[in-house]
């Protein structure tokens, strides 16, 4: 019977399986805040002498009162706003890198993590060029944002500020099966043979130690000369043998705040051996001996966010 690592999801093939297309929807954990924060966001465009104007924010329930001609007039001054806003984020996001666009925006048009909102960016894009070039025929308004391209456009600005983290789509911690420092080699090794493990996590107390295989088990036996594996041997009796740079793949640590999009990218890298990234391993700050938070595969990593 072929080996997995314990901490592959089984659900989920190499070449076919993405994350839940639900998740971008979903608000974040500090959602509230962060609405909180974009609403008293200073924009660099909106100076008024000393003062700055609240950054604006696409609110349909404050314009219920109003008449079609003022509530136009509201759209499209606040759907400016917020694509001067959408430029502002990009310029901060591509400062340092090396650009193939002279407009920021298209720019991120052209970049693989715009793929989940590549189709309404496009869409705000062409409007805003519109009003921007031809605001008005005959003193009347060439075009006007609806409800709904409003909205478009509030997604792409809050998916730009705050783009999917990568343990959304992660395994979590708790969820990992695992082994403990203290527990028998030979009663771990049975639990690995009985469903198919071929790697399984090391953790005391959520805090990861490293990573049991049968590659372990060779690398001791040939260290004490063929002494071999007793009853009474323990995981932590091993402990010079798990550590993740004494395996042959490629583990990384990443901090809890790393985008979906960046661990994406540390997948497709080759790295040393000729070997791409086997697992990700996330933790509060990317250290190796913090609590483990969550796991990421291939599996896990290379699927499609659209």
């Amino acid at each position: 019977m072929a080996k997995h690592s314990s901490i592959k999801k089984k659900s989920k093939k190499k070449t076919g399986g993405q994350p839940a297309k639900g998740k971008l929807a979903q608000p974040s954990h500090n959602g509230k805040q962060q609405g909180k924060a974009y609403k008293k966001g200073k924009g660099k465009a909106h100076k008024q002498g000393k003062q700055k104007q609240a950054a604006a924010r696409w609110d349909p329930s404050r314009y219920r009162g109003e008449n079609m001609d003022e509530l136009n007039a509201s759209k499209v001054h606040i759907f400016l706003d917020m694509y001067k806003q959408l430029e502002d984020a990009l310029e901060d996001k591509y400062r340092h890198a090396r650009r193939r666009c002279s407009s920021v925006v298209f720019e991120f048009t052209k970049d693989e993590e715009s793929a989940p909102i590549r189709d309404k960016l496009n869409v705000c894009r062409e409007l805003r060029n519109l009003l921007t070039h031809n605001a008005n025929l005959q003193g009347i308004p060439v075009a006007e944002p609806s409800g709904p391209l409003m909205e478009a456009m509030q997604e792409v600005l809050d998916f730009v500020r705050r783009p999917p983290l990568a343990l959304e789509f992660a395994t979590k911690g708790e969820q990992v099966m695992r082994a403990a420092s203290h527990q028998k080699v030979l009663r771990v090794m049975e639990v690995m043979d009985k469903n198919g493990f071929s790697h399984i996590p090391v953790m005391d107390d959520g805090v990861f130690r490293g990573v049991f295989s049968a590659s372990v088990i060779m690398r001791y036996l040939l260290a004490s000369k063929g002494k071999g594996v007793t009853p009474d041997t323990t995981i932590g009796d091993l402990q010079d043998y798990i550590a993740v740079e004494k395996h042959a793949e490629n583990y990384e640590f990443v901090p809890k705040d790393t985008s979906y999009f960046t661990v994406r990218s540390m997948f497709e890298t080759v790295k040393g051996r000729n070997q791409g990234v086997s697992v990700i391993l996330i933790t509060e700050h990317g250290r190796q001996y913090q609590k483990l938070l969550g796991v990421l595969t291939p599996w896990d990593g290379l699927g499609d966010l659209d």
